[in-house]
């Protein structure tokens, strides 16, 4: 049996670094991969059974394959965060903003203020949305609001937000838009979403 041939169809299974298969005449004894962090263990490992058995008709035991995972650096998808709604008021000179947001079935918000003037109205919006997402990413990732403006284009007005985003020393810019629709509040607050849903998540 020519397992060169194994070990060439799982290396190109995504994520996989270096395989090294042991084996005897007849059957695999072992098999070592050295993975990226972009999917989790359990994933590949259904990965290499379900191309052993697709391409060859081979039938492994998955207790004979050993991951070890490393840091690099791909960014690791996540799931597509959801807009669940904002609350912004005014208390004598101060703005307070509230932005829900929605991931995986759990509700994470975040509230911020600031002085009240218009320009720092959205500004809010951006930096309370940025809060709430960051609660989601765990702090792996760090944003911050660069600037926030609306554009018009004949009939149509979009909202527009610049984010900075670092991660593991590097940094990235980003832009975001929405269609103001009724409210140029949330359209302010879904395309600061729009930044990381795009860059981040796994659609």
């Amino acid at each position: 049996m020519n397992y060169q041939l194994f070990h060439d169809m799982i290396k190109k299974i995504d994520g996989i670094l270096h395989v090294k298969i042991q084996f005897d005449e007849e059957t695999i004894k072992e098999i070592h991969i050295v993975a990226g962090n972009n999917r989790s263990a359990k994933q590949i490992v259904r990965d290499i059974e379900s191309t052993l058995l697709a391409v060859f008709d081979y039938e492994i035991d998955r207790k004979i394959i050993s991951i070890a995972q490393i840091d690099t650096e791909i960014v690791k998808p996540i799931k597509r965060i959801k807009y669940e709604g904002l609350s912004i008021g005014n208390e004598g000179n101060e703005l307070q903003c509230q932005v829900k947001l929605e991931h995986e079935g759990e509700i994470h918000s975040c509230i911020k203020q600031c002085i009240k003037t218009t320009r720092n109205r959205y500004n809010i919006i951006a930096r309370t949305t940025i809060g709430a997402i960051e609660e989601i990413t765990k702090g792996k990732y760090i944003f911050d609001v660069q600037d926030t403006f609306v554009i018009d284009s004949k009939e149509i007005s979009f909202a527009c937000v610049i984010v900075n985003m670092i991660e593991k020393g590097k940094e990235d810019h980003l832009i975001g838009t929405a269609l103001i629709r009724d409210d140029i509040n949330e359209a302010m607050a879904r395309a600061t979403l729009d930044v990381v849903n795009r860059k981040l998540t796994d659609y």
